[in-house]
């Protein structure tokens, strides 16, 4: 016997299968939905495992696949929601569409690591599988196809190896967990939404990047700075659209094009370091806005530091004019926001410093405060107390028109500000 039929054990009542030396193929279906089957062999000298072979095997816990394996065809293992360990042998070339996807969520698979031999990752070969640890290899022009790892709750952190050459559309989007990226030598294309609302929160691109397309980091609220590769040439539109905590980038030396609103419709960038050839100007809609509220542009980063976090996790902009308070980093629900900046000066709450923090339930803003940027609060859905110091002399502010408001009571405060466009600042004079 050479090969095992399609359906051969469909839905059987199965706890293990050793496979016998001899066997090439594993047809499609063959052991799927076996939901008693716990251990599998897989022997050297298998070629192919076939279209969900294992689908919704819910009690498999590892599986180990010989390098001899040329593909893993669609859906092979997917849905096997105890498959906390998979092993992929160097030889593996083709991992097919939804190949894994949906494995380990009844758990979590600590490392993952894909080999050098791989030429094709399917898309959504992995979507929603809950992988800790990546490490993506490929042999020279594979590309890590759409949605590969999209929704992959817990990934934290990501290597990208030199073999691979693009990073495909929404291929890890919606990554809540995802911290670290490393991308390789040999990625020159980021895809459409390649990032887009994941919790990545350092990037480290190669010289090899050329393009980032639109909407390829969009809404990484946990970003803060950016250095952008030499090699990289457009930047697309809305590329880090809705970053709201991104205030630093350093721009690459061979930068020609940046699309509209790639930094957002209101730019939170306050420092550029622009080694580019590109006229920014501070204040400037130019080159998609990247610069319309920056407070420092210079050509090389220097020795001064403008950013700041205090030992209670908050995070500061200062330079000589301003002091802003941009964002929470630590973790208590009810804040007493510091009565100073780091260097003991009155500061201003800057643009959406706490947007979308849902852990936080009150705020006290101390005396020194007396200015509340447009959508500071938006989304902090759990906030139910807004107290000032000073409750007087309070104004809201919208397009030039301001207008006397109540600050007294702090449950009114909170549930007016949480509101999701609510686009007025606030101003005590």
């Amino acid at each position: 016997m050479v090969s095992i039929g399609e359906k051969a054990f469909y839905e059987r009542n199965i706890r293990e299968v050793i496979l016998h030396e001899g066997i090439q193929t594993i047809g499609g279906a063959a052991f799927a939905r076996c939901e008693a089957l716990e251990k599998v062999t897989i022997p050297e000298g298998v070629t192919s495992i076939g279209g969900n072979a294992f689908n919704r095997c819910r009690r498999l816990q590892e599986i180990t696949i010989p390098g001899s394996v040329r593909t893993i065809v669609a859906a092979a293992f997917s849905s096997c929601d105890r498959l906390v360990t998979i092993t992929i042998g160097d030889g593996v070339q083709e991992i097919g569409e939804s190949a894994f996807s949906g494995c380990g969520t009844l758990g979590a698979i600590e490392d993952l690591t894909l080999p050098a031999s791989t030429t094709v990752i399917g898309e959504g070969s992995f979507a929603g599988a809950n992988i800790v640890s990546l490490t993506v290899n490929g042999s020279a022009g594979c590309s890590i196809s759409e949605q590969a790892f999209s929704g992959c709750a817990l990934l934290k952190t990501v290597v990208i190896g030199d073999g691979i050459a693009s990073i495909g559309e929404s291929a890890f989007d919606f990554c809540s967990a995802l911290e670290t990226v490393v991308i390789g030598n040999g990625v020159e294309n980021i895809g459409k939404w390649a990032f887009a609302k994941s919790g990545v929160q350092t990037v480290a691109f190669s010289d090899t990047v050329q393009i980032i397309e639109a909407n390829a980091f969009s809404g990484c609220s946990r970003l803060q700075s950016v250095t952008l590769p030499d090699g990289l040439r457009t930047i697309g539109e809305d590329a880090f659209n809705g970053c709201v905590h991104l205030n630093s980038v350093t721009l690459g030396r061979n930068l020609q094009v940046i699309g509209a609103y790639a930094f957002s419709i209101e730019s939170t960038l306050l420092e550029i370091v622009n080694r580019s050839a590109l006229p920014l100007a501070a204040g400037s809609k130019d080159y998609g806005g990247i610069a319309k509220n920056a407070r420092t542009i210079r050509t090389e980063a220097g020795e001064r530091q403008y950013f700041a976090t205090t030992e209670d996790g908050y995070r500061f902009y200062e330079d000589d004019e301003v002091s802003y308070l941009l964002q929470y980093v630590g973790d208590e629900t009810e804040l007493i926001l510091p009565e100073s900046s780091p260097s003991g000066r009155a500061y201003s709450i800057y643009r959406c410093a706490f947007y979308e923090d849902d852990r936080i339930t009150a705020v006290t803003i101390p005396a020194c405060v007396r200015r509340i940027d447009p959508l500071v609060f938006t989304r902090c859905t759990s906030l139910t107390s807004l107290a000032f110091a000073c409750t007087d002399g309070w104004y809201e502010v919208y397009r030039g028109e301001h207008s006397a408001i109540d600050a007294s009571d702090p449950a009114k405060n909170a549930s007016r500000v949480e509101l999701e466009y609510y686009l007025k600042a606030w101003v005590r004079e």
